[in-house]
């Protein structure tokens, strides 16, 4: 019988602009066709799914205390019943009595570093209850699945490298299509019920702008316009914010903050929209303004560095290894004084057209290596190399 992999497809459904979504359609495009491929779904995917992955709909709501059902209930009962070998979950919460065939790609670093700048402080009982329940289960997983080209974290955990991949859809145009052509389902008889998702906002792309694409958290929204209300008197009448990914909840939350902050006029709130729209936002995008920590699997910085573009971006010591010379980094200090520089830098991007052409040009040189065929080949090896060996442990312990 042909090894089964079990995915959490929570954020095709719900999330479909978040680096979790598009690292697990990456690692969907490039899955091992030595074990099949199936994702657990709480609904319709918002994305499409390769012709090869068998999905599987257990309907469950949105609500963060479905979300923690979903986790420790609903997906572990999944896997025993669809005799899965393995549970690969991209970001979440691993289960706490879950069967011990867990593994994690994390997209969150907080999950290992809680007083890192960006990490945030649970703030609900039922959000406390799941980081907590989240943690006891990150105990029991088999293996965390982590960039080669980034620091390890300081943990128990058997730490297993992948290579750095640009998502297939960000890659070239050509090569965008023929994978698109060869491995993408046409909708099927549930599609009306998909999260429907715009291939451009309604109001249109600016001529110019500034993009954001990152957490949406209290904490990080309050840090990305602190920093932005620097920039936003000089520029930001040209180069309005546009803030990608804003589900309706989290578009309520931020209209009071745009008030608080005075910023209504120079930042646009954008709907999720699909991987055309999401791609044509990076590729028109002026520059990148990532004040707060980034995605560790197919976060913005990657995703603009394979654009070409100028990325102003907060200091950490991931960040710093994946930009180099690519970018402007700003570390985190006493909240004005970063507010201040991370502004200063990103005017200085938009005004000096050259320092925007070097850093444009450095980062597409960077980032040139991770959308190779060799690259691709590599990745997919090293998943059925990780894959199997976690299999064959697994079957030794029963």
């Amino acid at each position: 019988m042909t090894p089964r992999v079990l995915y959490d497809g929570w954020p095709l459904a719900y999330q479909p602009n978040s680096p979790t979504a598009l690292h697990l359609t990456s690692l969907l495009a490039y899955h091992p066709a030595e074990f099949e491929a199936l994702v657990a779904l709480p609904a319709e995917a918002a994305l499409s799914l390769p012709q090869n992955v068998n999905s599987h709909l257990q309907p469950t709501s949105a609500e963060v205390g479905s979300r923690l059902r979903w986790e420790q209930r609903i997906l572990p009962k999944l896997g025993k019943s669809l005799q899965a070998d393995l549970v690969h979950l991209c970001g979440g919460s691993p289960a706490l009595f879950g069967n011990p065939n867990q593994l994690l790609s994390p997209t969150a670093i907080d999950i290992f570093a809680a007083d890192m700048p960006g990490s945030r402080s649970p703030a609900s009982l039922t959000t406390r209850l799941r980081d907590a329940m989240g943690q006891g289960g990150l105990a029991r997983v088999s293996g965390i699945f982590w960039p080669e080209d980034l620091p390890a974290p300081d943990v128990k955990h058997q730490i297993i490298r992948l290579p750095r991949i640009t998502h297939p859809a960000f890659v070239s145009p050509m090569n965008r299509d023929s994978f698109f052509e060869a491995n993408i389902q046409q909708d099927g008889p549930g599609h009306k019920d998909r999260l429907r998702l715009a291939d451009f906002p309604e109001q249109g792309i600016p001529e110019t702008f500034i993009l954001y694409h990152g957490s949406l958290l209290a904490k990080d929204l309050q840090r990305l316009f602190n920093a932005w209300s620097w920039a936003a008197g000089s520029i930001g009448e040209y180069y309005p914010l546009l803030i990608a990914g804003v589900d309706r909840t989290s578009h309520q939350r931020i209209l009071p903050l745009l008030k608080e902050y005075q910023l209504e006029a120079s930042v646009r709130l954008l709907s999720p929209l699909t991987l055309t729209g999401l791609i044509g936002l990076y590729r028109e995008c002026s520059a990148l303004f990532l004040p707060v920590v980034d995605s560790l699997w197919q976060g913005a910085i990657p995703l603009a560095m394979a654009c070409g573009k100028p990325i102003v971006a907060l200091e950490t010591p991931w960040s710093d290894a994946l930009i180099g010379p690519a970018g402007y980094l700003l570390p985190g200090s006493e909240q004005g004084a970063e507010s201040r520089t991370l502004g200063a830098a990103l005017i200085t991007v938009v005004v000096e057209e050259n320092v925007a052409e070097q850093l444009s040009l450095v980062a597409r040189q960077r980032a040139a290596a991770w959308g190779t065929a060799e690259q691709v080949r590599r990745f997919s090896q090293s998943l059925f190399e990780a894959y199997t060996l976690l299999t064959f442990k697994q079957t030794r312990r029963q």
